[in-house]
């Protein structure tokens, strides 16, 4: 809520408020969406069951999402008060006051989604109890965060990325970036060795450490790493370029949220498909063959010329049935990769596994996020000027074109190449579950 809230500041003191508040809305929500994720992996020991939650999950989602499309407009209209007007010769409705419109809708958002997180937390029962292990001690835990020197590339080199998105590979700025990335790496050395020397009468193991190094050298969620990294930023740029595609290349931005809303009502229609089709050809062997499909689908807007809208719209409703699974399945296979770990190694981590998980997913939407600015830029996008549109060139729409089609498709395409590097098929998975359930018998 405080996050819509316009304080009474000056500018800057309203971009630092902005700021704040976003960081904080952002820190809860992650806080939140990664145990909600992580019960998946701990709600059934079966697999197929966990891709009917993971169903149940996303078509709420996709539903919730149709609402707030749908209904955010209105009630800020309604909140905020409206007065009819005549604007170039047209009767229109104003908002009066739009800050205490979007303020107050959000405040009814927020109350509904703090009881519906209640109901979800209350009621759910966690199935799946891991082995119960003693702790370590938190100077255990310190010893190795201050030593690791896995630990203290994965964070910098993440950093130092993100540095290079933000920047767009800028060559002034790269550079900057990677010299701080040197030095910081050398000053992790120097810690580590003080740290060493600070923590030289600790021995105790670090179940931290345990975990971290069960994550990385867990084959089958790294291949989903990856994936997820590909994926996500196949969608994210064919997603960010949508309104510009149908406003300049079609010359009619009012498609677009037709386009989306019917891509909404087709995806949900596939998730529906998502257990009998699992239970036939396996998560592994289906995944490869969806992202394939949508990339075909995808890679077909090529060859579409502006006036086509019906062909459009009726591969984008393809697209998106044929793709419906796949957020439905990536995250049950998440839950079996901890249940990989737990029957390789005899220790399960499921709340680190979702929770990197989570860190692909967030990646790989700033990866594409920047490509979206990369390729407008690239492909020369003219800018409005003072809010009025600009001619684009020959070379922007190709581009526009090539956003929409062939550069998401070629990700897509890799990211079900991706797949085939991924180790736990449809018998593996029925061979862990049974293993697993043998030795929870056995200890029992």
């Amino acid at each position: 809520m405080l996050t819509f809230y316009t304080p009474d500041l000056g500018p800057t003191g309203k971009l630092i408020y902005a700021y704040v508040t976003y960081t904080l809305v952002m820190m809860a929500y992650t806080a939140i969406n990664i145990p909600y994720g992580a019960l998946m992996g701990v709600i059934s020991s079966d697999s197929i069951e966990r891709t009917s939650v993971s169903t149940y999950r996303f078509i709420a989602a996709f539903c919730g999402g149709i609402v707030v499309q749908y209904c955010t407009l209105g009630m800020v209209a309604f909140f905020g008060g409206t007065e009819t007007r005549v604007i170039d010769g047209v009767t229109q409705d104003v908002v009066l006051n739009e800050q205490r419109g979007f303020f107050l809708t959000m405040v009814v958002f927020s109350i509904a989604a703090v009881f519906l997180f209640f109901i979800t937390f209350l009621t759910t029962k966690e199935r799946v109890q891991p082995i119960v292990e003693e702790g370590s001690t938190f100077r255990a835990d310190l010893k190795f965060i201050l030593t690791s020197l896995r630990l203290h590339q994965v964070l910098l080199g993440g950093l130092a990325l993100l540095a290079c998105l933000a920047t767009a590979f800028s060559l002034d700025k790269v550079v900057p970036i990677l010299i701080g990335y040197a030095v910081l790496s050398v000053l992790s050395l120097g810690v580590r060795a003080i740290a060493l020397q600070r923590f030289s009468d600790e021995t105790e193991t670090s179940t931290f450490e345990l975990d971290f190094n069960d994550l990385l050298s867990n084959h089958p969620w790294m291949v989903l790493f990856v994936f997820g990294l590909l994926q996500l930023s196949g969608l994210f740029i064919r997603g960010g370029a949508i309104l510009y595609y149908f406003k300049y290349y079609c010359g009619d931005a009012s498609i677009a949220p037709t386009f989306w809303v019917s891509g909404s009502f087709a995806a949900i229609a596939g998730m529906l498909l998502t257990r009998p089709l699992t239970r036939i050809f396996g998560k592994k062997v289906l995944m490869i063959g969806m992202n394939a499909g949508v990339a075909v689908l995808t890679g077909a807007f090529f060859f579409l010329e502006p006036d086509q809208i019906n062909m459009m719209l009726a591969l984008q409703v393809a697209a998106s049935f044929v793709g419906g699974p796949i957020p439905v399945l990536l995250w049950a296979m998440y839950a079996d990769t901890a249940d990989y770990s737990e029957w390789r190694s005899g220790r399960r981590a499921t709340g680190l596994v979702f929770a990197a998980a989570t860190f692909s997913q967030k990646m790989g939407c700033a990866v594409g996020a920047a490509m979206t600015g990369f390729a407008l830029d690239f492909y020369q996008y003219a800018q409005p000027i003072d809010g009025v549109d600009q001619m684009q060139s020959e070379t922007t729409l190709r581009g526009l074109q090539m956003m929409m089609s062939l550069i998401p498709a070629t990700f897509l395409f890799l990211s079900a190449a991706c797949l085939l590097f991924y180790g736990i098929d449809k018998h593996l998975t029925e061979q862990i579950e049974s293993d697993l359930q043998s030795r929870k018998l056995k200890e029992g």
